[in-house]
């Protein structure tokens, strides 16, 4: 199996055991990138990581589904070269897989954003509106 070009890291609940092995001043680890940008300019930065990406694995720690998502399209749209091997997704400690067309292969724990789905839902139903709960 060859070595990933990136690696996505999601997690809730980070512990220091889990920062344990990370040296965060690497240039190949990349830091909840999502922190000072708008959701636009974060969708744009999957394009610079593969122009830059020098053959080492580049780990992006986030929470971002704007980044997961440019990544899964990147896999479907072959101009770009990206396949499935070269993203590993690690979601809440586990790796999960995409097939070649960037989906999911492997159930996510807790689903995959599964707020902006029904929040979008809510929106676009005009016969009823839900209360909004923290």
């Amino acid at each position: 199996m060859k070595k990933p070009m990136f690696k996505l890291m999601y997690g809730r609940n980070w512990t220091r055991q889990d920062w344990d092995g990370f040296d965060i001043l690497h240039p190949s680890y990349i830091l909840f990138p999502e922190a000072y940008l708008h959701p636009k300019d974060v969708l744009g930065l999957p394009f610079k990581w593969i122009e830059v990406h020098d053959g080492t694995t580049i780990t992006i720690v986030t929470h971002s589904e704007h980044i997961l998502l440019r990544f899964q399209q990147l896999i479907r749209v072959s101009s770009y070269a990206l396949t499935a091997e070269d993203v590993e997704v690690e979601w809440e400690g586990e790796t999960v897989r995409l097939d070649k067309q960037g989906r999911f292969i492997d159930q996510l724990k807790g689903g995959f954003f599964p707020e902006r789905l029904e929040t979008l839902s809510d929106l676009l139903s005009s016969d009823s509106l839900k209360e909004v709960q923290a």
